[in-house]
């Protein structure tokens, strides 16, 4: 294309492009990538029109709108350049700052541009004069930083002069922070949607937008803003409901202790037990483990807790098979005075019912110089079951107890203090 047109032609082109009814036409790249300078120019140029000089009776989103909903790689390039914008002026027109900030607010942000965009979220929410920007800078806030934005919205609230004020303030919040039913600000990234500030956010958006005062409607109606309100409490508790772990649990059972209505003091209850049955569901099997078990009643270790339980079967196995087994070798092991040779007669027991779904180490040595008596390790388990073994007869409980204390938990668990991986330990006396 360069070499076909010259600069002034470019720039008449430039100029049609973004007066392409559906967006911009499929040649602007070609056009960029030949005269880039010469586009930003008319780019940034027609973004400052719309923000600055769009009236509210003849709204024009026509670029914001075509980047918005074009090529995600070509928009990055201008998100700089609106908050640039915005930050000279603020929009006049709700609607069309709703899409600037929609871009600004979309995909990965880097923490720099996260903190200008969070300084002039606050600046504007404070300065703000009507409720309807104020909540619209705090929504940005909470997009960026959801504990930020959550102290924000308290001190507001707290600062009201009624109830009623306050009421009607988090009605306005809720149904702002949605969309007709889905999130504000598009694909934009929602920081309020971690389950640390849902805790914090909850219990206000409960005590204001109550359940026991819903809207009930018979046939056909149109959603008011009360409507809407409780719809994003809905959504809300929905993401809480699909967020595993523990803090899920909490945030729900918090709910159900702060809430005075006794029918959502039980559904919180209830909701908090049903996603704690959810987080304690194993996970599900694979069809190559299921034909392993239908014929050995077992299957392949995959995860440190696999191993673990199997670990446990093999040493209930080899325990009654000692105490009970008609080839015992307990008399053996009885007379034995050294942990060495016990240890020597489990490990070769373990290594001989693995089935190859185990490998035994004895004796290993750890970074750190100590060694573990016996440890079982799987190929697809990134971690090991380190067991030990006590010769009880030869140890007061004293003993006992200190080499519990100081061996597993000092030496062979504090793991557990330095990583989120926890390796199970068994110990084993005989």
């Amino acid at each position: 294309m360069g070499k076909k047109i010259t600069i002034d032609e470019a720039k008449i082109a430039a100029h049609y492009f973004v007066c392409e009814l559906n967006g911009f036409p499929a040649w602007y790249k070609k056009l960029y990538s030949e005269f880039p300078d010469l586009v930003d120019v008319v780019i940034k140029d027609e973004l400052r029109w719309e923000l600055h000089e769009s009236p509210d009776g003849k709204t024009s989103t026509h670029s914001l709108s075509a980047l918005r909903y074009g090529d995600k790689e070509f928009n990055k390039r201008y998100k700089n350049t609106l908050l640039d914008i915005l930050l000279e002026q603020e929009s006049a027109n709700d609607f069309v700052l709703d899409h600037a900030l929609s871009l600004i607010l979309e995909g990965h942000l880097d923490a720099a541009f996260k903190k200008k965009v969070a300084e002039l979220a606050c600046e504007r929410f404070e300065a703000a004069a009507d409720r309807k920007r104020k909540l619209t800078w705090l929504i940005v806030l909470l997009c960026i930083d959801g504990n930020r934005g959550c102290e924000l919205l308290k001190e507001w609230i707290k600062g009201l002069p009624s109830i009623e004020e306050q009421k009607k303030t988090m009605i306005n919040f809720c149904a702002a922070l949605t969309d007709h039913r889905n999130p504000r600000f598009g694909l934009a990234v929602r920081d309020f949607e971690r389950i640390e500030v849902l805790g914090k956010l909850m219990p206000i958006i409960y005590q204001f937008v109550k359940v026991e005062e819903d809207a009930m409607h018979e046939g056909v109606y149109s959603p008011a803003i009360r409507d809407d309100a409780q719809q994003t409490r809905s959504y809300l508790l929905n993401v809480i409901l699909d967020t595993p772990g523990r803090s899920s649990y909490d945030v729900l059972m918090n709910l159900s202790n702060t809430i005075s209505y006794s029918y959502s003091k039980d559904r919180m209850d209830y909701l908090a037990k049903e996603r704690a049955a959810l987080d304690a569901e194993f996970e599900p099997w694979a069809g190559t483990a299921v034909a392993e078990f239908a014929i050995s009643a077992e299957k392949q270790p995959r995860s440190e807790a696999d191993l673990y339980e199997l670990a446990l079967i093999r040493l209930d196995e080899l325990k009654l098979d000692i105490e009970d087994g008609d080839e015992s070798e307990a008399v053996l092991l009885r007379n034995s005075e050294k942990e060495t040779n016990v240890r020597i007669v489990f490990a070769n027991r373990l290594r001989k019912s693995s089935h190859s779904r185990y490998t035994v180490g004895s004796e290993e040595e750890l970074a750190d110089a100590t060694r573990t008596d016996i440890r079982l390790n799987a190929p697809q388990v990134s971690a090991s079951v380190p067991i030990e073994l006590k010769v009880a007869d030869r140890w007061t409980l004293a003993e006992l107890r200190e080499r519990m204390e100081n061996q597993l938990v000092g030496q062979y668990m504090r793991i557990r203090c330095l990583s989120s991986k926890l390796s199970p330990k068994l110990t084993f006396f005989i």
